[in-house]
């Protein structure tokens, strides 16, 4: 396969970006994300106002009606300034990072940037492995048990599978890597993968194949998708079978037990089934307290300022209040802090933008990608606090703010 010798041109800000962005996820990583912003917004300012967008339903919305709810909604609790300033972060979490996204799709081309993206993914690779090698030296026990193999790394790094799709998907996509290029990238970034012990990463990865296998409207595509389900089928299952039985054991518990994780139909009046199931409470405690609320605040909310009451269960996560601030599932975080109004537009979000691209995709295969990095973003939300969070999930939401950038799909501005 022939590759543009500019293509490999190595980009040090943009691998660095993805760098931070990647491992500062958390409120350092939203602050990195809003400082970038602001210093490449000063030059660009009017243009990236009139980037035309291929996401047809926008987000900003949800930041001023949240904005707006927190200032006019009856309370049962004190206005703590602090949780306002928590909850505002994080509802714009979101925003900031699409911004950033498309500043960055000003000054880079797509095979450029996304060539950079897949160096900084060998980059991340390698960091995990002398993380683990080191960890593994210094700690003879560092793959004993489930909670110490996690410990190396991003414990979820929703990014990867992306990465990974990126890779196995580029002669359809942008066309950067050669045939053994590819192998290396693809066998590393896989071993990677495996190595988070995530289900979410897990569950990730096979539902970015699944969106290709389904929506990609290609035959070729379609016989690839099959083949690479039944390779990491296979290789997951080998996985599993050398990995020490104590870390085996406790995946396989996880795994079987994740299709029951998160009902709020369990007795939590037992601490153990708390301790066992923590985001079933969560939810039971998110839906008891909306259940109980006054008809203004089931509509519109309790304002971004707002906790989800957990009582003295709030120990557990070594707090001293009996609030806290995120759910696991985002959607339930929404729903409380900004009511069904704010979880409707938070969902229609998702999937009006992810329907009208799944529609374009038979048009240009590109976009099958921010329809991956949407879906992306679901489960995030729905498993590991999501988009809501300042600095959650900043790297792949600033892939798709790059991707919402319509001239990236004319093929003259590829290279």
């Amino acid at each position: 396969m022939r590759v543009d010798k500019k293509v490999n041109t190595f980009s040090l800000f943009l691998v660095f970006m993805f760098t931070l962005l990647a491992l500062l996820n958390n409120i350092y990583g939203y602050l990195t994300g809003l400082v970038l912003v602001f210093i490449l917004g000063i030059k660009n300012f009017k243009k990236v106002i009139s980037i035309k967008s291929v996401l047809i339903f926008p987000y900003y919305v949800l930041v001023i009606y949240g904005l707006l709810i927190t200032a006019i909604v009856p309370r049962n609790i004190k206005f703590e300034i602090m949780d306002f300033i928590r909850g505002a972060l994080g509802v714009s979490n979101f925003l900031v990072f699409l911004v950033l996204g498309r500043l960055i799709s000003l000054m880079y081309t797509p095979k450029k940037f996304f060539k950079n993206l897949c160096y900084f993914g060998i980059i991340y690779v390698v960091y995990v492995f002398y993380e683990l090698f080191t960890s593994s030296l210094g700690q003879d026990q560092v793959l004993s048990n489930l909670s110490s193999a996690r410990s190396v790394g991003n414990s979820t790094p929703l990014f990867l599978p992306f990465v990974l799709i990126l890779v196995m998907y580029d002669k359809y996509l942008f066309k950067i890597f050669r045939k053994k290029e590819k192998l290396i990238y693809i066998i590393l970034i896989s071993v990677t993968i495996l190595l988070t012990f995530s289900r979410t990463v897990y569950l990730c990865f096979f539902a970015l194949i699944s969106i290709f296998l389904l929506f990609s409207f290609n035959s070729k595509i379609l016989v690839s998708s099959v083949r690479y389900i039944l390779i990491y089928a296979f290789c997951f299952l080998l996985f599993i079978g050398i990995i020490p039985s104590s870390i085996r054991n406790e995946l396989l518990i996880k795994l079987v037990n994740s299709l029951n994780e998160g009902s709020s139909q369990s007795n939590w009046n037992v601490m153990a089934n708390v301790n066992t199931d923590w985001r079933g409470f969560e939810n039971y405690s998110a839906l008891n307290q909306y259940h109980t609320s006054i008809f203004f605040n089931k509509l519109f909310g309790n304002g971004l300022d707002s906790g989800i009451y957990v009582g003295s269960y709030a120990i557990l996560l070594g707090l001293s209040t009996v609030y806290i601030s995120y759910l696991h599932n985002s959607f339930f975080t929404v729903l409380i802090k900004m009511g069904s109004v704010g979880l409707i537009f938070y969902l229609l979000y998702f999937i009006v933008n992810s329907t009208f691209l799944i529609k374009k995709i038979s048009q240009n295969i590109l976009y099958i990608l921010p329809v991956c990095l949407l879906v992306s973003l679901v489960i995030s939300s729905l498993v590991v606090q999501g988009v809501v969070v300042a600095g959650h999930d900043c790297l792949n939401i600033t892939l798709l703010g790059y991707l919402s950038n319509k001239k990236n799909y004319n093929e003259g501005n590829f290279l």
